[in-house]
């Protein structure tokens, strides 16, 4: 089963792939086997992309060089092949071409370039009166006359004059006209032609190709809006388109188709399908293989899938075969699914083949004579009278009318029995009620018999399922195709859900903080089943009971929170308390309902004030920085001033220590000496001489003798090196 469906995908891919059909995704091939409608731009697709030019006619005395200096110098960054065309021609003829100052392209209409003084505006009528230049009758009358002979006019006017008219002319593809015819075998029930040109060239040319339907003159978003109607109508839509212009409708189409070859490189980009060859013959076998495709995933799936398994299910249950068997019967079904998917890549070729003429001729040659056949049978029943065989009926009817109507009885009740059989599933549990009242009972997974209805009724749900509940947005089930890829990659204020599947709900998500600013919030609830019989007996609209009280309890905490808070670090407090908010009304409901989580998406201030917002939030950016700069200063200063006030007064205080400590010291000292002095006198004054000499003398010898023992006192004066010093040479020393 998990082979079925990318094993013949892929296979079909491949086969289109080996032809040119770049297919670039399953869902692509699975769209395009349900088209109906194919729709073709007409420049270089229907047609071979590759115009002339085929006239230039001049206005106001200019020449041909000159229109198409003019022409080439507002074509001259434009993509589109008429561009390229007018720069060829230019180049061809070497005639110079000023740079460009100013480029715009008009979708659909053409371009405007100006250089210096000068203001050039190519492009078709419609671009002309968008940009209020007035068409003379002379050039109107060149214009008639151009789509008369089947020429797409192109308009050259400068500084808002019309100067000329170029006329150009592009030719059908070889292919167009039976890769149309092919299409319409293949089942396409409308062919249509789509294009920006004027209408008489394009009517002709859908004449030739032999379509359904030409509508001409269009815009891009017009084009869009014509694939749209036929949407609207019950179609499924395939665009083909090469340029630019064809972009926009190559993504609303069901699938878009673009030419590889001289398609831009966003309609490649843009496209499901790319014809890597530009033919145009291969959009028929695209359909074929796609459609070839389902119809072999059908059958893998029902005859491989399913078939197979069921009877090796049944044959294995019937002893059969054993684990052994069971293993290569798995085996040879999913060879067989392979295989079976392998043969759309030889689709189409064996047609082709000697074999295959031959079969084809076999078959036909059997057909004619089943024909023959089954006209004797006719020939030889027509002869019993229609009448007799409905008598005949009637009769045995009669005949055996106790039996069936005692075998169709049996049968109704049998029938009518069975109904009562139930398969709960392993994520599923069922509420039982009998005669509309609930039993009490749960089902728990597996299979069940209960009374037929309307005795009992069996209502499941899964309990484990997780729903969400939307606030402030709607994410849509259905959407235009391909439409989510208009979502932009990133969102910000400015740049917010534009597109896709997502439905803006104002009225939820315009909230007011508890500041006063006003903000946009789209959240979402993620919630369960807890209580399977409040859910189901009590609870009618269980998600817009949450959205409820989740926007009440949202709008009431938002509105006592900042701005700030809700921006940043409050976000995760908020959705903690809007989820037990909503959780203890749900309870005071009995809803039956349990809470998961409460996760807040998109929180931004309001569109239509970002710029304002912006602005102030600048302001009290700056305002916090200067305050936080002063506050700074402030705090730095006090503090250093604290610091040094503390150290002066240490110091102060220590100094004052030290003096008094000092003078205590002297005192004491002086005391002690005082206290000496009385004790002994004589010792004291020896000492006090020897201080007083040691003072005068300092630095010098000296030699004490004791005068008791000599008789008398000398003084010996000795120099430096000890030698002694002579009385009369003292004071000379």
């Amino acid at each position: 089963l998990i082979l079925a469906t990318p094993a013949a995908v892929v296979a079909g891919i491949g086969r289109l792939a080996r032809d040119g059909v770049l297919v670039k995704s399953g869902a692509a091939l699975e769209a395009m086997a349900k088209v109906d409608c194919v729709v073709f731009d007409k420049t270089g697709t229907i047609t071979a992309g590759r115009p002339v030019i085929v006239n230039m006619t001049c206005f106001n005395g200019h020449s041909e060089n000159e229109l198409l200096q003019m022409a080439a110098l507002a074509e001259q960054r434009s993509e589109h092949v008429i561009a390229q065309l007018i720069l060829g021609e230019t180049r061809l003829r070497g005639l110079a071409i000023a740079a460009a100052e100013e480029f715009v392209i008009d979708p659909g209409l053409g371009v405007a370039a100006r250089s210096n003084s000068q203001r050039v505006i190519v492009g078709n009528l419609r671009m002309m009166v968008a940009h209020n230049i007035a068409i003379a009758d002379g050039a109107e009358a060149v214009l008639a006359a151009l789509e008369a002979d089947g020429g797409s006019p192109v308009i050259i006017a400068e500084n808002g004059i019309v100067q000329g008219v170029i006329s150009v002319r592009d030719s059908l593809r070889p292919e167009s006209k039976r890769a149309i015819h092919q299409l319409r075998h293949a089942g396409i029930a409308r062919v249509v032609v789509l294009t920006g040109d004027r209408n008489r060239v394009a009517q002709s040319i859908g004449r030739d190709a032999g379509v359904d339907e030409v509508q001409a003159e269009l815009l891009p978003h017009q084009k869009v809006e014509a694939i749209t109607r036929l949407q609207q109508a019950g179609h499924r839509v395939a665009m083909i388109g090469d340029g630019i212009n064809d972009a926009p409708a190559l993504a609303m189409a069901d699938v878009g188709i673009a030419m590889g070859l001289t398609g831009t490189d966003i309609t490649i980009e843009e496209a499901d399908v790319v014809l890597t060859n530009d033919r145009l013959d291969r959009l028929p076998l695209l359909i074929e293989v796609s459609r070839a495709t389902f119809t072999v995933i059908r059958q893998n799936i029902w005859i491989f899938a399913l078939m197979v398994n069921v009877l090796s299910v049944l044959a294995a249950s019937y002893g059969l075969f054993g684990p052994a068997g069971a293993a290569a019967t798995h085996q040879i079904s999913a060879l067989l699914v392979v295989l079976n998917s392998l043969r759309l890549l030889g689709y189409g070729t064996f047609d082709k083949s000697v074999i295959g003429r031959r079969l084809r001729q076999l078959w036909h040659e059997a057909g004619h004579e089943l024909e023959h056949a089954n006209h004797w049978l006719r020939h030889r029943t027509d002869k019993l009278s229609l009448s007799a065989s409905w008598h005949s009926s009637r009769h045995w009817l009669e005949d055996h009318r106790r039996s069936v109507t005692k075998y169709a009885a049996a049968s109704l009740i049998l029938l009518y029995a069975t109904s009562g059989m139930c398969a709960i599933g392993p994520d599923e549990t069922a509420v039982v009620r009998r005669f509309g009242r609930k039993t009490g009972q749960r089902l728990v997974p597996g299979l069940h018999f209960r009374l037929p209805w309307p005795v009992e009724e069996v209502t499941r749900l899964r309990p484990a399922h997780v729903q969400v509940a939307e606030i402030g947005f709607r994410t849509m089930a259905t959407a235009a195709p391909k439409a989510d890829l208009a979502e932009p990659a990133a969102y910000e204020w400015n740049l917010q859900h534009r597109g896709g599947r997502y439905e803006r709900k104002a009225e939820e998500s315009l909230m007011l903080t508890g500041d006063e600013n006003l903000i946009e919030v789209n959240a979402v609830v993620q919630y369960a089943v807890s209580a399977p019989d409040d859910f189901l007996f009590a609870t009618r609209e269980p998600a817009d009971l949450i959205r409820v009280a989740a926007e009440s309890a949202l709008r009431d905490l938002i509105g006592r929170t900042s701005l700030d808070a809700v921006l940043t670090e409050g976000r995760a407090e908020i959705e903690l308390l809007t989820r037990e908010s909503v959780q203890r009304r749900l309870d005071e409901y009995r809803s039956g309902l349990r809470v998961i989580a409460v996760q807040l998406q998109d929180v931004h201030p309001s569109i239509e004030v970002v710029d304002a917002f912006r602005d102030v939030s600048s302001a009290f950016e700056e305002k916090s920085t200067l305050i936080n700069q002063a506050e700074a200063y402030r705090n730095e200063q006090v503090e250093l001033a604290r610091g040094l006030g503390l150290a002066r007064l240490a110091e102060a205080a220590g100094y004052t220590a030290s003096r008094a400590n000092r003078a205590t010291g002297d005192a004491d000292r002086f005391t002690q000496a005082v206290e000496a002095f009385k004790d002994s006198r004589g010792v004291t004054e020896t000492r006090l001489y020897l201080e007083a000499m040691e003072q005068v003398l300092a630095g010098k010898k000296k030699m004490i003798i004791d005068a008791s023992k000599f008789g008398r006192r000398q003084m010996l004066f000795v120099d430096q090196k000890g030698f002694a010093i002579a009385p009369g040479t003292l004071e000379e020393k």
